[in-house]
């Protein structure tokens, strides 16, 4: 009865309202509270009048109302109640093919975002095995660099292997200084005169 209570609202508001009853005119004026417009409803749908006059505070007509008066086993209701099952059912059947016209729209876009997703995670895999190798890799030469410093120093290299190297170098530079010298030839020693002391 949402419907009526909007008639029995909209503007001009009644002062009262005339219901015909069983042939017989009934006036129901409102009280004026909060609920009032709940309250008239509700005596109206409770009165079961065949129509319903809206009237202003001298009594004259705004608008009528017929309204359709259902007895126990009158065959009305469950019409009224099919046709809103039926509406129902289209308004269900409207938002199915906006779900399904919706989804198709956006499957391409979908389809393109999985596609992102995987290949980004085979990239993601590939670079954690390469760090895993170069991990490897680095542990090793941690281990060939801590063997090196572990070794004990000889006795004539008191450098070490620095040491070593610089000595070497050092060899290469004198060996390379004499190569480079220009010989000179030295005369034969004279031989002492006869006779001379």
């Amino acid at each position: 009865m949402k419907n009526l209570n909007h008639w029995l609202r909209k503007n001009p508001q009644p002062f009262a309202v005339l219901a015909l009853v069983d042939g017989s005119e009934k006036r129901i004026e409102l009280s004026g509270g909060g609920r009032q417009w709940r309250d008239l409803t509700k005596t109206v749908e409770a009165l079961n009048a065949s129509k319903l006059t809206a009237v202003d505070k001298a009594g004259s007509v705004l608008r009528c109302l017929e309204l359709d008066v259902a007895d126990e086993d009158d065959d009305k209701a469950p019409v009224a109640e099919s046709e809103t099952s039926s509406e129902i059912k289209v308004f269900a059947k409207l938002i199915a093919e906006a779900y399904d016209k919706g989804g198709k729209s956006y499957e391409p876009l979908l389809n393109n975002a999985m596609t992102f997703i995987e290949r980004q995670g085979q990239r993601l895999a590939k670079l954690e095995a390469e760090l895993e190798r170069s991990r490897l890799h680095i542990h090793k030469l941690n281990g060939v660099i801590a063997e090196m410093n572990a070794e004990p120093v000889e006795p004539e290299s008191e450098g070490g292997v620095l040491g070593t190297l610089v000595a070497g170098f050092a060899q290469a530079q004198a060996a390379q200084a004499q190569q480079a010298r220009p010989v000179r030839a030295v005369p034969p020693e004279a031989k002492p005169k006869e006779g001379a002391k």
